[in-house]
């Protein structure tokens, strides 16, 4: 499988998201600006373990700039 995490942060809400090819199997929204963070770790997690991936199966990982 091509499996791809998408990490947002570059605006007030960071996303985390795990996508497979152009479906998108899983997400998870933080809307507190000041606690990205914190957040992501568990977010990764989350959506890997929901969706029983490991992170060696990630073909790649896509993150925001700005």
């Amino acid at each position: 499988m091509d499996y791809i995490l998408n990490i947002h942060t570059a605006t007030e809400k960071a996303i985390v998201a795990i996508c497979n090819g152009e479906t998108v199997l899983d997400t998870m929204v933080n809307d507190d600006p000041k606690g990205h963070a914190a957040f992501l770790h568990e977010a990764i997690s989350k959506v890997l373990h929901n969706n029983d991936i490991s992170i060696n199966n990630l073909k790649a990982i896509g993150v925001t700039n700005g």
